[in-house]
This record gives structure tokens, C-alpha cells and sequence, in this order.
């Protein structure tokens, strides 16, 4: 229950910032909190880098390794609605080929997203086996998709939004690409 607070109280927050009448902030919002969910959904893999010791002692860090998979497909319902929003508002024909390729990003993203939701659940992880793990490696790759579907598509009209996202999602992938070279260092 303290947590259901706590997101209602974020999520007026940010509403303050964002006028509902303009209709265009709020897909952004969605895609905005999606991308907050991707985040806190890796925090765990870059804080055990970090400081191995936050995850057993701080009770945040305990939450979000206990329920990452949930910040996932929190993640993917997040931008599904952000991604259909889009969609609909700007009546997109997906039967034009023009269509895949302005939106090339974003589709990767949910199919991505699609993917690692599906599968975060315990019977998966049981059936798949190894093949689980490297499935949700896809993930890793939304750290290299993400920065660039935000730049392409807020180029022309930054707000605040897109500095945060940006700076989110930047600092993620320079500290799991630190991560991964210390871990690449140990092994030798």
C-alpha cells in the first residue's frame, strides 16, 4: 500500500509539470515513465557494481531486487500505451513502409519490451532455461535503441522531460558498460 502512495504521489507530481491540455505530453509521459521503469528495472545489475553491499542493506535496493521483473513489465505496459497513444493520435498507416521506417526505434523497442515481458514470469524461466537468459539479454540492447528513439523523435522540441530521459538512460549505459569491463578485467 505504501508503494501504491508513493507512485500516486510521483505521478502528480510530474502531472503538475505537464498540462493536460496539451494532448501531446501525455503519451510522452507514459513513454517518460517507461523509461523511469527500465531504469529502476537495471539498478539492481549496475548498483551490484556499484556497491555490492547497498543491495543487502538498503531497504529500496532490497525492493527493486525483489521486484525487478515487475519495474519490466511495468516498463512494457508503459510504453505499449505510449507507443498506441502515438499511433492513434497521429493516425499512423502501418501498411506504409515510411511509416516502419520513421517509427523503426520505437517498434524495436516494444518488440523488445513485448519479448521481455512475456517472458518475465517464473514458468518461463523454468521452461526456457538457458534460453531465458539470453533472451533477456535483449534487453542491453534497449540501451543502445533508447537514447537514439529519444533523440530522433524530441529533436525538434526538447523540454525537460527529454533532458532527464536522456540523462537517465545515458548514466545506465556508461555504468553498465563500466560494469562490464571490470567484470570482463576480473575474468583474465
Amino acid at each position: 500500500m505504501y508503494y501504491a502512495g508513493s507512485v500516486c504521489s510521483i505521478l502528480s507530481t510530474i502531472h503538475d509539470f505537464v498540462s493536460i491540455s496539451d494532448m501531446n505530453s501525455l503519451p510522452n509521459l507514459m513513454g517518460f515513465l517507461s523509461l523511469i521503469c527500465y531504469v529502476l528495472s537495471m539498478v539492481p545489475g549496475v548498483g551490484r557494481f556499484l556497491r555490492p553491499s547497498l543491495l543487502k542493506t538498503t531497504l529500496w535496493m532490497k525492493h527493486l531486487v525483489k521486484h525487478r521483473r515487475h519495474y519490466g513489465v511495468a516498463a512494457f505496459g508503459f510504453g505499449l500505451i505510449h507507443g498506441v497513444w502515438i499511433g492513434i493520435a497521429r493516425q499512423l498507416d502501418f501498411s506504409n513502409p515510411k511509416t516502419w521506417l520513421t517509427y523503426f526505434q520505437g517498434i524495436t523497442l516494444l518488440i523488445i519490451f513485448t519479448l521481455l515481458g512475456g517472458t518475465s514470469n517464473n514458468w518461463s524461466v523454468r521452461y526456457l532455461k538457458t534460453k531465458w537468459k539470453k533472451l533477456h539479454y535483449l534487453t542491453y540492447l534497449v540501451l543502445l535503441v533508447l537514447p537514439w528513439h529519444i533523440y530522433d523523435k524530441m529533436r525538434d522540441h526538447w523540454s525537460w522531460i527529454t533532458y532527464i530521459s536522456l540523462g537517465l538512460i545515458l548514466t545506465t549505459g556508461f555504468l553498465f558498460i563500466l560494469r562490464r569491463r571490470v567484470e570482463a578485467k576480473k575474468r583474465k
